[in-house]
């Protein structure tokens, strides 16, 4: 029992730091130095899920629809620079600045939830990366169809960073 309880807690502490575990995510191409993150705002969490948070979002950014949303992120075209809400509920949504029509800049998000989604080689965890492209299609490009998301922003970035395509939401 004391075993198993050391392993959950290795791999919890290997998922925060960033330590992938046999995944297949490969990193995208390198940001330069000059690519610093947009500016952003992640509140909540502790410094070590803060940073993790800023290590999935740089890889994000760091692919080819990445480089878009910091295009836009940057841009100024946006209403509110981008909100990063750390929960520990497994909540990860964004949410509408108007019920229903207009989406906001703030994603609501768990860095510890792992949700299984539908994909190509069979169910799977989303890792964080791919559940922040999901909620930076949302926020960032305003796009309120799941399915749109899915084929727009989120597995584009899941085959760049060699992950299965997501079916469906």
């Amino acid at each position: 029992m004391a075993l198993r309880r050391s392993v959950a807690a290795l791999a919890a502490a290997a998922t925060l730091l960033g330590l992938a575990p046999a995944s297949g995510l490969r990193e995208p191409a390198p940001l330069d130095s000059s690519a610093a993150l947009p500016e952003l705002r992640i509140e909540g969490g502790s410094d070590v899920e803060v940073a993790h948070v800023r290590r999935v979002l740089a890889r994000v950014l760091g692919t080819r629809v990445g480089a878009k949303a910091r295009a836009r992120l940057e841009s100024g075209e946006l209403r509110e620079p981008l909100r990063v809400l750390l929960n520990s509920g497994r909540d990860n949504l964004t949410r509408y600045r108007i019920d229903g029509r207009e989406l906001s800049e703030t994603i609501v998000f768990d860095p510890a939830a792992f949700p299984l989604v539908e994909t190509s080689a069979g169910t799977r965890s989303a890792p964080p990366e791919t559940v922040l492209a999901h909620e930076l299609g949302h926020a960032v490009f305003k796009l309120a169809s799941e399915e749109q998301v899915i084929h727009e922003v989120e597995n584009p970035i899941r085959a760049e960073l060699g992950l299965p395509l997501r079916l469906r939401f």
